[in-house]
């Protein structure tokens, strides 16, 4: 981690990976309906972002992991891309975010575009829904990003049995979700705020 901060310093960059807009489910902003979308939001959704930028701890997540040069991530829900940014100090081979709020995915391009790391880390401006290649990574990254009904709908999707969930601050009716579907907890990683809960697949 701390060659990222290092890097960052000595090349005095001016990143925004923080947020000061109220955290949201991406499904809720995009569709601008539901009860808390009406309550909170009603017409003024600039104010609403899915960011929420993780912590520091997730190196000593990937620390613990024992990345190699024959893995590949998906951060579903990358936000500005911090967790991008510390993936990249890892050897995966592949290193792929997906984020659907538009003002969220340009500033991480900027980010990544700053750090010079364009040609390490893809950004997707999508809707997970319409994604289905999850077979193309061995790691999927989650941090609280959508309800539990899209995200059972995601992991319906999951044909890799290699698959590795990294899931911050998880719920209980997802961990429902991922043992109906055959993943078991591994390990968890102590965070600031939110723990890290590490997932394998056990169907063989």
């Amino acid at each position: 981690m701390e060659q990222l901060f290092q890097k960052i310093v000595k090349l005095n960059l001016d990143l925004d990976l923080e947020s000061n807009s109220n955290y949201i489910y991406y499904n809720e902003l995009q569709d601008k309906k539901g009860q808390r979308y009406e309550s909170l939001a009603k017409n003024n959704s600039q104010n609403f972002s899915t960011h929420s930028p993780s912590c520091s701890e997730l190196f000593r997540v990937c620390e613990s992991l024992g990345i190699t040069n024959q893995d590949s991530i998906l951060d579903i829900g990358s936000g500005k891309g911090f967790a991008l940014l510390v993936f990249s100090l890892f050897p995966f081979k592949i290193i792929t975010g997906i984020e659907i709020h538009c003002g969220d995915f340009l500033i991480s391009q900027n980010n990544i575009g700053l750090m010079n790391l364009s040609d390490r880390i893809t950004v997707l401006h999508n809707d997970i829904q319409n994604v289905e290649n999850f077979q193309d990574f061995n790691y999927l990254y989650f941090y609280n990003p959508f309800p539990s009904e899209i995200f059972e709908n995601v992991i319906r999707k999951i044909t890799n049995k290699n698959t590795t969930i990294i899931y911050k601050n998880i719920h209980q009716q997802d961990e429902k979700i991922l043992a109906e579907y055959n993943f078991h907890l591994v390990s968890t990683v102590e965070g600031k705020e939110r723990n890290y809960f590490i997932y394998k697949s056990t169907t063989l």
